[in-house]
This record gives structure tokens, C-alpha cells and sequence, in this order.
């Protein structure tokens, strides 16, 4: 999509993100990430190295691994019709493949279509969103009338400086550091919408409430 905006660089994040560096502990043993590549490799598909990488990094890493949308372990990983499932809707409404050159597919019941983003960039959109869900433990909204949303987004981002990280299929996400301003697009005929902001720590979600009027959920 043309209007597609993501993090090129998320894996530069992802220790402010976390509140410390990667640990060899965050990710999964290279045995048992690649006896499943392998695996998959006698059934004649390719696992793409994005995949590998970010279970040999993340795979233990919950906050963004599990605590929204749910990555299937490497020994769990399934073809379907010739894709890899790698990813669990967290309410179980849909799942999502990947082939063998990167692109991403969404399967709901029987039906499979494509994704507009290739996994790099499906990545670049999900990470910080997966910490704006449930990864990090802090959360508030405010309740504004749809028509002002964008509106009041930009200038609460503009007034901090956070740089927009995500826009995406109404997702639109600023952040800086371990926090975000997030927002979902209104369904049509909606006259109120949701802003939130998403926090790692509980003393930067206190102060963003206070001024910016927002509460705690």
C-alpha cells in the first residue's frame, strides 16, 4: 500500500523497547530453530530468513512474541497448501502464512488471500504493535469524537516529537523510546473513537495521563 509507513529498522528498537539489551536467552537454541527448518526443507520449502532470524532472537521474548498475536514455536510449524503458518490471531479469528519468497498470507476459515506487506515489512508493522496490545503492561485511552482523531493524534505527537513508526490498514502508531500514541480507525458510522497510549513503565504512563488527560485502563 502506498501509504504504508514502518519501522526499516525495528530490530534497533527493540532494546528500548525491552528496557535492556537482547540476552542470548530471548531467543531460541539454534538447534531447535533450524531441526526445524530443516524439517521443512524435506518437504521441498524454504523457511525465509527473516523467520529463522527472529526466532534465533525473539523466540523466547514473550512481550513481542506472545502476548498479543501468538508466533508458532519453530517445532509447531505446519505447510498448508504450500505456506508456512507461523502466526495465531490472539482471538483465534485468523492465521497467517508465509510462502517461501516472503509474502505474507491471512487465513480465515477456508478462505487465504495476501497480505499487502512481504514479511519484512509485516514484521515492521506487528512488533511494536504486538507491545502496544499487551506487551507492555501499561495502558490508557481517551474518548474523542471520530471526526477530531487524526486531529488530536498529530498534535499530541507533534507536541512530544514522536516520530510516526506505524501506518498501516488504520493502524497509525507515533513512539519514542518505550512508549507509544496509538489509534485504530473508526468503523464507518462510529461518532467516537479511541486514542491510547502504550507504555513499558508505569511512572511514564502516570505522567502522559496527567498531561495529556488520558485514563488508565
Amino acid at each position: 500500500m502506498s501509504d504504508t509507513v514502518h519501522l526499516n529498522d525495528w530490530w534497533s528498537h527493540v532494546p528500548d523497547w525491552l528496557g535492556r539489551a537482547l540476552q542470548p536467552g530471548d531467543g531460541l537454541p539454534a538447534a531447535e530453530v533450524d531441526a526445524a527448518v530443516a524439517r521443512l526443507a524435506a518437504q521441498g520449502f524454504a523457511v525465509p530468513p527473516a523467520l529463522r532470524q527472529l526466532h534465533l532472537r525473539l523466540g523466547r521474548c514473550a512481550p513481542l512474541m506472545q502476548h498479543f498475536n501468538r508466533f508458532l514455536a519453530p517445532a509447531d510449524w505446519q505447510l498448508d497448501q504450500g505456506r508456512l503458518v507461523f502466526l495465531d490471531e490472539n482471538q483465534g479469528v485468523c492465521v497467517w502464512q508465509v510462502d517461501a519468497d516472503g509474502q505474507v498470507w491471512m487465513g480465515v476459515d477456508d478462505t487465504v488471500h495476501p497480505e499487502a506487506l512481504r514479511l519484512d515489512d509485516f514484521l515492521a508493522v506487528l512488533m511494536p504493535y504486538q507491545l502496544a496490545q499487551g506487551g507492555w503492561p501499561c495502558c490508557a485511552d481517551t474518548v474523542l469524537p471520530a471526526a477530531e482523531l487524526t486531529d488530536e493524534r498529530e498534535a499530541i505527537a507533534r507536541e512530544l516529537g514522536w516520530p510516526l513508526w506505524v501506518r498501516h490498514n488504520g493502524l497509525t502508531l507515533n513512539g519514542q523510546g518505550a512508549a507509544m500514541l496509538w489509534s485504530l480507525d473508526p468503523a464507518p458510522g462510529d461518532t467516537d473513537a479511541h486514542l491510547f497510549i502504550s507504555c513499558l513503565r508505569p511512572d511514564d504512563l502516570e505522567a502522559l495521563c496527567e498531561r495529556f488527560g488520558f485514563a488508565e485502563l
